[in-house]
């Protein structure tokens, strides 16, 4: 199985505009560690251009010894001393203990009616983003959106489904933070999957929102699998080191990059008592219907609740193929001023009839597909398979913006 892997990391990738440009973003970090610059620079230290070949002779080796000796070349090997070096070095507290104890922790699904015959079937709490997918859906009824028209054709639509995808963020505060900002609302994950909560959370919502804090236009921002098979099996799988890039901390053990998100996850870290596991804000999941799965998805990217939940939408209420699904064009993770916490809502350039968009009453701005940097900040990513419960016909889109793909045998 690790074959191919190796193969590729031995001959090397073509570094194309994309990875070129993210060399530019991160050159002084990947230059900062020795290990580091002898894994992802050249020789003479500076950092490949477009039409160069990355080879990754370090990560080949470290491929082939998995693949011998299995997972615990990593969680307790000499990889993991490595690690546990390079991460102590840093100030990290990580231990090889800590790896030694890790066991994966398996869950049952959190399955919830979402209308019109289907049901959603995604990971549980502390899965944050599966709470929050389900909690969109059902605004979704309760604000009337499913009902048409569709949010790219009318302002008042399209402002509500605005305002929905930045609850999530409940999801990113402090129980008691959130408790002030919808006081007497219970906003523990188990009430945030119901109809009737999202009925309530609407009626605080519909006349103004304490979350969206949108800028007013008049005074007063990894990997993804989802795979289906003749049988009417579905999978969906997301996986991401949930870091930009490399990670400002450049750590590169054999190859191996490590990423950064403990680095800025340490509120949410200190909150997970030992051997808990941390909130993930990734939205992926298998779509129901009559007890028969019908739709795989998976999710990544700065913007990934706003996408899942526009894609959702598209399939499950206004009755669109998978690939009209993806296609329809889509607004990203709004743009906030760090300073006044502003939101500006963000849309791809050209996508958009003006006149709705001035009609939503928010501020709003338009990225250009060149514009490399805004949408890695706001852009999500969402790709689906479906296998029609009828015909047996598997069919299968991706993003229609950048580096996903979708196969359907």
């Amino acid at each position: 199985m690790a074959k191919p892997a190796v193969e590729v990391a031995e001959r090397g990738i073509p570094v194309d505009e994309g990875l070129a440009w993210m060399y530019t973003l991160r050159r002084d970090d990947l230059a900062r560690l020795p290990e580091t610059r002898e894994a992802l620079l050249k020789p003479d230290g500076s950092a490949y251009r477009q039409g160069d070949i990355l080879r990754q002779p370090r990560l080949a080796q470290t491929l082939r010894l998995v693949a011998e000796h299995g997972s615990d070349y990593m969680y307790q090997g000499p990889w993991a001393a490595k690690l546990i070096s390079a991460v102590q070095a840093e100030g990290g507290r990580m231990t090889l203990q800590d790896l030694a104890d890790y066991e994966v922790i398996w869950a049952d699904a959190l399955v919830a009616e979402v209308g019109n015959g289907y049901s959603l079937a995604t990971s549980p709490w502390p899965n944050a983003g599966g709470v929050a997918l389900i909690e969109a859906q059902h605004l979704a009824h309760a604000a009337g959106l499913v009902r048409g028209p569709h949010f790219t054709e009318s302002s008042e639509a399209l402002r509500k489904a605005l305002d929905i995808t930045q609850v999530q963020m409940v999801g990113h505060v402090s129980p008691e933070d959130a408790g002030k900002l919808f006081p007497g609302l219970d906003l523990s994950p188990e009430a945030r999957v119901t109809r009737a909560h999202a009925e309530k959370l609407w009626a605080l919502l519909k006349d103004g929102s304490p979350l969206s804090g949108w800028k007013r236009t008049s005074p007063m921002h990894s990997d993804d699998v989802v795979a289906a098979d003749a049988e009417g099996n579905i999978v969906a799988v997301t996986h991401s080191i949930n870091c930009a890039l490399w990670g400002r901390t450049a750590l590169n053990i054999d190859g191996i990059s490590i990423g950064d998100p403990a680095s800025y996850q340490q509120a949410q870290v200190a909150a997970v008592a030992p051997g808990g596991r941390l909130p993930a804000p990734t939205e992926t999941g298998v779509v129901l219907r009559d007890g028969r799965a019908v739709l795989g998805f998976a999710s990544m990217g700065a913007g990934l609740h706003q996408r899942t939940f526009q894609g959702l939408l598209n399939y499950l209420h206004f009755g669109m193929t998978v690939e009209d699904a993806v296609n329809t064009p889509d607004f990203f993770a709004p743009a906030t001023d760090p300073t006044t916490f502003e939101a500006t809502a963000v849309f791809p350039a050209g996508k958009f009839d003006p006149t709705i968009l001035k009609g939503t009453g928010v501020a709003w701005r338009e990225a250009a597909a060149e514009d490399e940097h805004a949408l890695l900040g706001g852009e999500g990513y969402w790709v689906a398979v479906e296998r029609s419960p009828d015909t047996g016909v598997i069919s299968a889109a991706s993003h229609n913006g950048h580096n996903s793909d979708a196969v359907a045998f």
